[in-house]
């Protein structure tokens, strides 16, 4: 165990290094909020389209007829969540001001990034973790758990964390890295990639390019997450805290850390076996359970002045014990597995 231990360790300390280096950049070097800005919309708008994009193209059309589960599951667990959320707001007496925000940070998760910055860094530190999931088809299983998921953030997700129902723009229906997963799927279902590998043909090259930059996504992401905790931070030194904002970490915590994986080794491991789904199925769903809540809640918040100090307290709590609890989850998920 000690031997899977110490890597599991060392992934999330890569993790962390970015992280702290953009937090670093922000409240220490006092690097400008614009360049974490235009930083993030590069990452949005072009490096994790082109991420997405060229990760997917490399499976095949046999890996997207098995991710129909993840069509499934982008319904049923925010579902779920919302009952499970609701259920402990109800059993700690959650006040009424910080119900719906308890409820968002129990359901809405950060289902794209963290995820896929696990399956890219842990087979670094623990190479066997590529014999067991194979990393394109887990990007394009979580692609398609976004293309319903990433709607409904921005919906009812966006309702719950202000107050406030709006109109989905298109521009949040369709963002870039969903359209990156859909020309993904395009080059799956119309067998287009002999076209686009052959040695004979500039579309390789092409390709290449693309894939090039598409690696500076993940550290990139983590720098700009770096940044947005230095600014959370920054907020809550300067506002006075009260224990009633401490009720939708709370919330966000119990939900996502302790009763949903609870559930999820239940179900797996239990009730419908290992052996029902393939390795790469169970692995992403762990890694879409046991998650903190979604970053954007900051954005939303930002953009409308309600409840940005709850969520901002709700958020730099979550993500902190997000790094303590989850390489002890991942330990148990592997033994589970029989990896350990």
């Amino acid at each position: 165990m000690f031997s899977v231990v110490i890597p599991v360790i060392y992934t999330m300390l890569q993790i962390i290094i970015f992280i702290l280096l953009g937090f670093i950049l922000r409240r220490y070097f006092k690097w400008p909020a614009d360049f974490f800005t235009y930083a993030g919309r590069l990452v949005m708008k072009v490096a994790l389209p082109l991420y997405l994009f060229v990760k997917i193209c490399r499976t095949n059309i046999a890996d997207l007829q098995t991710s129909w589960i993840f069509f499934v599951l982008a319904i049923i667990v925010p579902f779920c969540s919302v009952m499970v959320s609701g259920i402990i707001t109800f059993l700690i007496r959650v006040p009424k001001e910080e119900r719906r925000i308890s409820i968002a940070m129990g359901t809405f998760c950060n289902s794209g990034y963290l995820p896929l910055t696990i399956i890219e860094f842990l087979p670094l530190s623990l190479p066997i973790i590529a014999d067991y999931f194979i990393q394109t088809t887990a990007v394009l299983y979580i692609g398609t758990y976004l293309l319903f998921y990433s709607p409904l953030l921005w919906s009812a997700g966006y309702y719950l964390i202000t107050g406030k129902g709006q109109k989905i723009s298109i521009n949040q229906l369709i963002t870039p890295p969903l359209l990156g997963i859909v020309a993904g799927f395009l080059v799956l279902i119309f067998r287009l990639q002999p076209l686009l590998f052959s040695d004979h043909l500039p579309f390789k090259q092409i390709f290449m390019s693309l894939n090039q930059l598409g690696n500076i996504t993940l550290p990139l992401v983590l720098i700009v997450l770096g940044n947005l905790i230095a600014n959370l931070v920054t907020k809550e030194s300067q506002i006075r805290i009260t224990k009633e904002e401490f009720y939708p970490a709370i919330v966000g915590v119990l939900t996502r850390f302790v009763i949903f994986p609870a559930f999820f080794y239940l179900f797996i491991f239990k009730i419908f076996r290992p052996d029902f789904f393939s390795p790469t199925i169970i692995w992403v769903i762990f890694l879409e359970i046991i998650i903190p809540p979604a970053s954007n809640f900051a954005i939303m918040t930002a953009g409308t002045g309600k409840n940005e100090d709850c969520v901002a307290l709700s958020l730099l709590v979550t993500y902190l014990i997000y790094f303590v609890v989850f390489p002890v989850h991942l330990i148990l998920f592997l033994k589970f597995m029989g990896i350990l």
